[in-house]
């Protein structure tokens, strides 16, 4: 996955490259390839996040000819000039493909090609099946414009965008948001879609029974629907998967305010 990732190549290279002191006019020509070299360095970032693979190596080759040092330190180490600047490209399209996908209208086709060039670049990156991963990361997106629209009082958006999301990717993976789900279950029955929000909170439930909070929303929803028999079942589940608090205060209970003079403090036992 994109997210949680360890450093990149393309994160450590994602700040411009400091600029160079300036050169005295005594300093002799050696000084010279290394400022060179960085130079050459930062092009061919570019070029590689652009797709420019085989410009891009040209320019890796050139950078490791003129100083080997300058591109080792960047994190490259020996890797060769083409692997250098395919995993550079293949970073950088998997970012855009990710971030089209978050759009409020991704274009799954475009997101499909983006992240099956980062893949046909990188064999090695993240996600086995580029096609599969778009699709997944699309539907996740929807999920989470259903729950917002559900925050915003719009159910109607957000079954629209549920059913978006599973015509996109399918149910199973889908459903493994226990918070996720809770939620809708509970907001969209409470609003008066209780039945057309109940199958899928069957759905979810079977995917993580043990959840009791998610067994509370299916509770609800069955029991707007009739089910009152499974409705108890699941509202005792969720009540027995409560936590259960420690008692505060058990014993005397004082008036927190001064008595006034003569008076007596109010005294009760909580039995």
């Amino acid at each position: 996955m994109l997210s949680g990732r360890s450093e990149s190549i393309l994160d450590r290279m994602a700040d411009p490259l400091p600029r160079p002191a300036a050169l005295s006019p005594h300093v002799s020509q050696l000084a010279r390839p290394p400022l060179r070299c960085t130079a050459v360095v930062g092009r061919r970032v570019k070029l590689a996040k652009a797709d420019h693979v085989q410009d891009a190596a040209l320019q890796f080759e050139e950078s490791r000819a003129i100083n080997p040092d300058v591109v080792a330190s960047n994190g490259y180490g020996n890797q060769t000039a083409d692997e250098i600047a395919r995993v550079i490209a293949a970073e950088a399209l998997s970012t855009e493909g990710y971030t089209l996908a978050m759009q409020d209208e991704p274009e799954l086709e475009k997101v499909i090609e983006l992240l099956s060039r980062a893949k046909e670049l990188n064999p090695d990156a993240d996600f086995a099946d580029p096609q599969g991963y778009a699709r997944y990361l699309v539907a996740k997106n929807f999920l989470a414009q259903a729950k917002k629209r559900v925050s915003g009082g719009d159910m109607q958006a957000a079954l629209v965008r549920i059913s978006e999301a599973f015509s996109t990717y399918g149910y199973t993976d889908l459903l493994r948001d226990d918070g996720l789900w809770s939620e809708l279950c509970w907001e969209l029955s409470l609003a008066g879609f209780a039945r057309e929000v109940l199958d899928n909170c069957e759905l979810a439930v079977d995917e993580m029974s043990n959840t009791p909070d998610l067994r509370g929303g299916r509770g609800l929803a069955r029991s707007l629907t009739g089910n009152y028999a499974g409705a108890a079942e699941d509202f005792q589940r969720w009540l027995d998967g409560m936590p259960i608090m420690p008692p505060q205060n058990v014993g005397v209970v004082e008036r927190s305010s001064p008595p006034s003079r003569g008076a007596q403090p109010i005294r009760c036992t909580i039995p």
